[in-house]
């Protein structure tokens, strides 16, 4: 999926990666994004009138690609330092998800990963 503009760039003002070998700063924040999406159209079982509460509901699918992605697996980026931007970025992802909950549930309705969503 391409992300617009105005959430790429947000994310990447709003971190600092160490990608592996391989991997760029663009790429880990596309796998980012990609990763939470398929994440959260798994969560809301594909159905855009539940994918703002998939996205925003605790274990978020976010904060799970965040941790256990990218940095426990290693497989995206070493580390990944989250700045004082990263609440704004957040903030637009969600309104696109809000604005664009068909779209995204139809890019991502067979690509969705289960992933450990229990607090």
């Amino acid at each position: 999926m391409n992300w617009p503009a105005e959430i790429f760039d947000a994310f990447s003002e709003a971190v600092d990666v160490d990608p592996v070998p391989g991997s760029s700063k663009e790429e880990v924040i596309q796998y980012l994004l990609v990763e939470t999406a398929r994440r959260a159209v798994w969560r809301a079982k594909a159905d855009p009138t539940k994918l703002d509460a998939a996205y925003r509901a605790p274990y978020t699918p976010l904060g799970s690609v965040s941790v256990e992605g990218m940095i426990s697996k290693g497989l995206k980026a070493k580390s990944m330092t989250i700045k004082p931007a990263w609440h704004e970025a957040v903030d637009r992802l969600y309104a696109f998800v809000a604005d664009n909950p068909q779209l995204i549930c139809d890019q991502f309705k067979d690509q969705q990963v289960e992933y450990c969503d229990a607090i």
